[in-house]
């Protein structure tokens, strides 16, 4: 399956390759970040008066629906999800080699897919693409 796509700048290949190298690390602390909210201490309102939430259940909802890197973070791995699910299984499987199975060269992913170098990268394109496209980042 080949895409037809511009090029993304390397600004936006390394931000994406980012995200996917430290997914595992990202998803962990989103689940720590939630446990915090949702069974840390509660927050005591510095300012009587300036919109502390009294109701516990609500404070926690309003606190997991707007912290910024909360939802940005949620939203990223959806549309890696969303993007991912739109491919074939030769991208599935290049995604898995080198973004799951640590940092693997690209000779040696070529060599384990029976490729050759430049279409792993252009599968890696695709998969970026793909991504950058989900998450609104090329028209």
């Amino acid at each position: 399956m080949r895409i037809k796509k511009k090029r993304l700048s390397k600004g936006q290949k390394a931000y994406l390759e980012e995200i996917l190298f430290s997914r595992s690390e990202i998803e962990a602390r989103i689940e720590t970040l939630k446990d915090q909210i949702l069974y840390g201490q509660p927050h005591r309102e510095l300012t009587p008066g300036q919109g502390y939430i009294s109701d516990p259940t609500a404070r926690k909802a309003v606190e997991l629906s707007t912290n910024r890197w909360l939802v940005k973070s949620q939203g990223e791995l959806e549309a890696i999800d969303r993007a991912l699910s739109r491919l074939d299984e030769r991208h599935h499987k290049l995604y898995k080699l080198k973004y799951c199975h640590g940092e693997r060269s690209w000779s040696r992913i070529a060599y384990d897919m029976h490729y050759d170098v430049r279409h792993c990268y252009r599968l890696r394109d695709d998969i970026l693409w793909e991504i950058a496209t989900e998450m609104g980042m090329v028209g």
